[in-house]
């Protein structure tokens, strides 16, 4: 992953601002103990809307595997090939930018947090930990932008949820549990964890 900030037209103090530095900081908090794939690009751009009297921020973020020739990371196959991108876009009134320069930076990286938040169920097939598989000695590492909301078993195995109650989870394709015998792999947020006997291969 990395996070870039093109050239723009904007004038004015916003370029003292160094955004693609602070959204390298939102996206280090957002990816947690998982290291960014190569693939994964974040663009940030920003410039003036002279009509709305606004600044315009956005994020253009690139997920294109089929960059990389070879295996990169432990579930690396199981991710599509297929390019896709998301623009992102945040919207601030100039008199805001003008009249408070210094929470300009605040409200910039809170913005980029919370909107790849709110948007990171369109991009859970790229969750670079897809395919990883529990071993008996380490969990699913915390990646909170690809976590799903809800409580889950970061094994695959049984675990208590929130309120202390056993949680077992299931095959979302066959819906037998799991087992420490067959552990399962992670298929990302939308299915968690599959038997591997149940993986589907990625068209």
């Amino acid at each position: 992953m990395s996070v870039a900030s093109p050239k723009t037209s904007s004038s004015g103090f916003l370029r003292d601002f160094h955004f693609s530095t602070m959204a390298n900081v939102a996206l280090d908090e957002l990816f947690g103990e998982v290291k960014p794939p190569l693939w994964m690009k974040f663009t940030v751009g920003h410039h003036l809307d002279p009509t709305h009297h606004n600044f315009i921020f956005t994020i253009d973020a690139t997920f294109d595997p089929s960059l990389v020739t070879k295996v990169e990371g432990v579930g690396f196959r199981n991710v599509p090939r297929k390019r896709k991108q998301f623009q992102f876009r945040f919207d601030l009134a100039q008199t805001i930018v003008q009249e408070m320069r210094d929470e300009v930076p605040k409200l910039f990286v809170k913005w980029v947090k919370k909107t790849l938040f709110e948007n990171a169920y369109r991009m859970y097939e790229f969750d670079p930990r897809m395919g990883w598989k529990w071993e008996g000695d380490a969990y699913l590492p915390e990646c909170p932008l690809f976590d799903p909301p809800e409580h889950f078993s970061r094994t695959g195995l049984l675990t208590e949820d929130e309120e202390g109650e056993l949680f077992f989870p299931t095959c979302p394709f066959c819906g037998e549990e799991h087992t420490f015998l067959d552990p399962p792999v992670w298929a990302g947020a939308n299915m968690m964890w599959v038997h591997e006997a149940c993986w589907r291969k990625p068209t």
